[in-house]
């Protein structure tokens, strides 16, 4: 055996993770030599790569082309020094997924440009600027791009139409912009780029898309492949809703959330009554000003037989961040009438407003539905607490102890 000058590549703040195809490396190197596999039998070959790359030359190769995931940590707190030493390694030459931080547009270019990440999948990015938006968008090693996620990144609509409208991201399956400073212009920018047209997965969760923004999105084919959509707080009222409701070209949707919308019941209304969404399996309604009335229609609705996943809470605030908490308005009546419904029996997940349902209730939702009998868990421990406590007190019972005194004395 020989040994690999390797010390760049001994840090623990950079997280190294294998993709599902380790066990085919596996495999490999047990094929290296007669002693491998009983090596093997007692170090996990996976838990740290560094110790395997100093065995042999041929182990080295091996370790160099493993497809990786990198999280690179938060830029502040490591002075750069973390990015220079996956810049400069001699490992990570096949990443298929990074986790970084994008506050500084020189690191993030210098790392998305870099040999290493030419067979790049997935991208997310945090603290990002547009700057750094522009950088993903033109860069040639993105061609190979799936998933492109920003997180509390202000790209605002110039960054993010540079996203929609660049020539390398064609293979693009997921975008999510969650919180990124995004109205109805870029609704705009996105219906007009068919290069967008491979996304199955958006996510503009906390952004102002408004009214007029869903307009855009609704009446595109840029979006017909779209299965799931995300437009949790985006100020789309019962307006909003019309515009997804009669929409011919999101038929495809099979989870959406509208959570802190207030499209109130008339919004629920048009989406009851839509002919375009029947396929959905996740619905989240939380924060919408539903009251009884409401859920009366949405239980009655035969359109949503393949809801499995339904949120009826409340949107909760944030008052650090100036978010006000939106509630939905229903009583326990509501509860009732939910369980008498026939057209939700496939559910197997149900969140509702708090305090908003007892155990008569729990039960009757999950003779409604079977896959809801964990509604009653509570419940049963509930008891379980009180049974507890009742069998404490007759123990400790004063008549008990004088019972054993008189045992004792004769």
């Amino acid at each position: 055996m020989c040994e690999s000058n390797n010390k760049e590549f001994l840090y623990t703040s950079t997280e190294l993770l294998l993709l599902p195809e380790r066990r085919l490396y596996f495999e490999k190197l047990k094929e290296q030599s007669d002693c491998l596999e009983l090596i093997l039998q007692f170090i996990d070959p996976f838990e740290c790569v560094s110790k395997f790359s100093i065995v042999c030359k041929d182990w080295i190769e091996i370790i160099k082309k493993l497809n990786c995931k990198v999280s690179l940590p938060n830029l502040r707190f490591e002075k750069f020094q973390i990015y220079n030493q996956f810049y400069k390694s001699k490992f990570f030459n096949n990443v298929q997924e990074i986790t970084m931080n994008g506050f500084d547009c020189e690191i993030v270019k210098k790392i998305i440009n870099c040999s290493k990440c030419v067979g790049l999948k997935k991208l997310l990015l945090y603290n990002c600027k547009s700057k750094g938006a522009f950088t993903i968008a033109e860069s040639e090693n993105m061609s190979k791009l799936t998933s492109l996620i920003f997180i509390n990144s202000r790209i605002h609509n110039i960054g993010a139409n540079k996203i929609v409208e660049s020539e390398k991201l064609f293979n693009l399956r997921e975008l999510e912009l969650p919180r990124c400073k995004v109205n109805h212009q870029f609704a705009l920018t996105l219906s007009k780029n068919i290069k967008m047209l491979n996304l199955t997965t958006l996510n503009l969760e906390g952004n102002n898309l408004k009214v007029e923004g869903v307009k855009y999105l609704s009446s595109t084919t840029t979006l017909k492949n779209l299965t799931n959509l995300n437009l949790k707080r985006n100020k789309i009222g019962k307006e909003g809703a019309h515009y997804l409701s009669t929409s011919q070209f999101l038929t495809n949707l099979k989870h959406l959330n509208l959570e802190g919308n207030s499209i109130e019941n008339e919004g629920l209304i048009h989406i009851c009554n839509s002919s375009n969404l029947t396929i959905l399996s996740t619905l989240n309604l939380s924060g919408n000003l539903i009251d009884d009335e409401g859920i009366k229609i949405f239980a009655n609705c035969p359109n949503f037989k393949n809801l499995k996943k339904l949120f009826l809470a409340n949107a909760r605030g944030n008052l650090n961040f100036r978010i006000r908490e939106i509630k939905n308005n229903y009583s326990l009546f509501a509860i009732s009438i939910m369980a008498s419904s026939l057209f939700l029996k496939n559910l197997v997940y149900l969140e509702l407003v708090d305090d908003c349902l007892d155990k008569e209730g729990a039960q009757r939702l999950c003779e409604m539905a079977p896959g809801l009998s964990y509604l009653l868990d509570d419940f049963i421990e509930e008891e379980d607490i009180e049974y507890n406590n009742y069998n404490g007190e007759q123990y400790n019972d004063p008549s008990d102890s004088q019972d054993e005194k008189d045992e004792e004395e004769n």
